[in-house]
């Protein structure tokens, strides 16, 4: 597994993702508290035969980026106390794409 710099980390488009059910609505960030990781998957090539180091190039298409963080948020929900303690409660986490993100990615 290949980890990427800050500044190659920071040169990827990512979608932003709204946390919807946060008092804030808060955003997801791609910052220096994100860790990007590339998954090798396919096979690369050398890089020059002329340069003598073991550089390999790899598609794109054919390795996984990944961006992981951790992120400390409060979210809302509504419970219904009336069977309490002798039921379960739900609270989902609700993301949303930020502006017309939605036409590009998917959740």
């Amino acid at each position: 597994m290949n980890t990427l710099t800050l500044d190659e980390q920071l040169a990827l488009w990512t979608p932003t993702l709204v946390f919807w059910n946060t008092k804030q609505q808060l955003r997801t960030a791609n910052d220096k508290n994100t860790f990007a990781s590339i998954m090798q998957e396919g096979n690369g090539s050398i890089i020059e035969k002329e340069i003598n180091e073991d550089i390999e190039v790899f598609q794109g298409s054919e390795n996984i980026i990944s961006l992981s963080r951790v992120y400390s948020i409060q979210f809302y929900c509504e419970y219904s106390m009336a069977w309490f303690p002798f039921d379960a409660q739900t609270c989902n986490i609700e993301m949303i794409m930020d502006g017309v993100l939605e036409n590009y990615a998917d959740l």
